[in-house]
């Protein structure tokens, strides 16, 4: 039992009121949550590290406590509040771990601070491992949370509790369709819990793009350059809220001009506006993310 490590968030009188409404996402007001097991190694999960994560995919700050349960007894290993559109890291341990904690329950309630909102279901799930399943590489992929291979289970969506029977990736793609997507990069696990919505920042300088410009004129430059955009817009454009900075430089404005056009074009949902001008003067665009773009 050595190597199982539990982690607290932090407490609520810890928690400060600096959630702004410009971060809130679009479906956020809708409690979603879900649980992700993340090996260290998914090509032999039985000689990996895990940590399990708890994903609050809403506008809300929650409060929770988790149990290791058996029959009816109970004992508390994770407590504490966590921010909104946030994952937190609540366990690491090994593979012969699993075999000691077959069963959590979370246990939590959702509010916001400083504002009305409205009241959500309290949430009494339970969390189940299922090692067959676990111990087999191909159960491991990337999905909705996380770039790299892990396990992720819906336990809410939009306010609903979910009927999972086991850590299952599919399982949770189904239940949240083509809505969101997988975030560009997780931090490395901190004590702290990492924010699902980092903004993106692209630097379409082309010599960010290609190590060498020989044999390219201005137009083959132009069109890799749009196709960057094209290519990073369609990577984030189920992610809504996602913030996208695309560096473009001042120059003569001829890219800005082009990149503005397409935003204009072929995602006419998203809001486009000039980034912030003291960190990139003229030479950037901020791109958010409101809706899924129909193609």
């Amino acid at each position: 039992m050595e190597s199982l490590k539990w982690c607290d968030a932090e407490s609520l009188s810890h928690i400060e009121s600096h959630h702004s409404l410009e971060s809130d996402t679009l479906y956020g007001d809708l409690l979603s949550l879900a649980v992700a097991v993340v090996p260290t190694n998914p090509e032999l999960p039985e000689r990996s590290r895990f940590t399990i994560s708890l994903v609050n995919d809403s506008n809300y700050y929650l409060s929770f406590c988790i149990f290791r349960t058996s029959v009816d007894e109970g004992t508390l290993v994770s407590k504490g509040t966590i921010e909104p559109n946030v994952a937190f890291d609540f366990a690491t341990l090994s593979w012969e771990d699993f075999k000691l904690i077959p069963l959590l329950r979370l246990q939590a309630f959702a509010f916001k601070i400083d504002r009305l909102f409205d009241c959500q279901p309290l949430i009494d799930r339970e969390i189940s491992f299922d090692s067959t399943f676990l111990r087999k590489s191909s159960s491991y992929k990337p999905g909705v949370y996380f770039e790299t291979p892990v396990v992720e289970t819906a336990l809410m969506r939009d306010g609903k509790n979910l009927d999972v029977p086991r850590l299952d990736t599919s399982m949770l793609q189904q239940a949240f369709g083509s809505r969101i997507a997988p975030i560009a990069k997780r931090r490395k696990q901190t004590n702290a819990p990492s924010k699902l919505l980092e903004p993106v920042e692209v630097d379409l300088h082309i010599h960010e793009l290609v190590d060498t410009t020989a044999g390219m004129d201005n137009y083959a430059m132009l069109q890799l350059q749009l196709s960057t955009v094209r290519k990073t817009m369609d990577q984030h454009i189920r992610r809504l809220g996602q913030k996208i900075v695309f560096i473009h430089g001042k120059g003569d404005g001829v890219l800005r001009k082009e990149v503005r056009a397409l935003l204009s074009k072929e995602y006419p949902e998203c809001d486009v506006q000039d980034a912030s001008f003291q960190k990139y003067g003229f030479g950037a665009t901020s791109v958010t993310i409101h809706r899924k773009q129909s193609k």
